[in-house]
């Protein structure tokens, strides 16, 4: 009788987690039969039979101090995941930059390569020079490239890249050179717009997002389309240099005139390297 009600009390109790539903149950039945009245014969039989308060009691201090366990080891392992987490989106952050450091060699190097191809295969006397990162306070449209006296670089020479001229040398140092790019307002630079096999003379300047001729005669041949070149009028720059491509043609204040909009073809802003071409 005893060892089957040990057994039966045991199976009862036992170390496994409990829900919180049959915890506070075990907790309000204790709360009962410690305060109903103890003299009652029904109730000193009840618990002589079921021997229930003991076990209940150390298995609610078991249980609690598991919880309290459990709980505690709940935040310990969040704040170790947390850590992992930021420790994980730390080497992320740091191979993402690694990736994009590599991505930009390899475009440089392209870029270095192409110039260099040019170079070799229409520029012979021309010079690479790699773009400085220099914020020209107040001076709109206006380049610094690695590349000066010493390299043989001088005011008046231009810059081109693989599409066209991109501006002009304006101050040479030692080691660097100023360029004012073909965006300026300060740039000035004859040209020729051809056009079929007729080939028209012009002034060009630039004007912000693009090139333009203020004056153009009407009565001559233009057309939308039409590619503009370097003359060569000047023994610093070569003769049929790009410079743009004619891409409006609008009504000027001077009677049988016309306002050329001229789109430039080099991207001055789009590289990290120039070429200067030597004279």
């Amino acid at each position: 009788m005893f060892s089957s009600t040990h057994k039966k009390r045991t199976k009862l109790f036992t170390n496994k987690k409990l829900s919180p539903i049959a915890f506070i149950l075990i907790f309000i039945v204790n709360l009962v039969i410690y305060n109903i009245n103890q003299e009652n014969e029904a109730i000193k039989k009840i618990r002589s039979f079921t021997d229930l308060t003991p076990y209940s009691i150390n298995y609610i201090i078991i249980n609690t101090s598991s919880a309290i366990s459990s709980f505690t080891d709940y935040f310990i392992n969040i704040d170790k995941l947390n850590k992992k987490i930021t420790q994980l989106e730390t080497e992320l952050l740091l191979l993402r930059k690694d990736l994009s450091s590599n991505n930009y060699i390899q475009h440089e190097n392209k870029e270095l390569l192409t110039q260099l191809s040019i170079k070799k295969n229409y520029f012979k006397n021309a010079i690479v020079a790699r773009l400085l990162p220099i914020n020209y306070a107040g001076k709109a449209h206006h380049l610094e490239i690695d590349k000066g006296l010493t390299q043989g670089v001088k005011p008046g020479l231009i810059t081109i890249d693989q599409e066209g001229i991109t501006g002009q040398i304006i101050n040479s140092y030692d080691n660097s050179s100023e360029i004012q790019t073909v965006f300026s307002k300060k740039f000035y630079i004859t040209g020729y717009i051809q056009n079929g096999e007729k080939s028209q003379q012009v002034l060009i300047q630039g004007n912000q997002n693009h090139l333009e001729i203020k004056h153009f005669n009407t009565k001559e041949s233009i057309a939308i389309g039409d590619i503009v070149y370097t003359t060569g009028d000047n023994s610093l720059i070569p003769k049929g240099i790009k410079i743009g491509f004619v891409s409006d043609i609008l009504s000027s204040e001077i009677e049988n005139f016309s306002k050329i909009i001229i789109q430039p073809l080099s991207k001055p802003y789009s590289h990290n390297f120039l070429m200067v071409l030597l004279p």
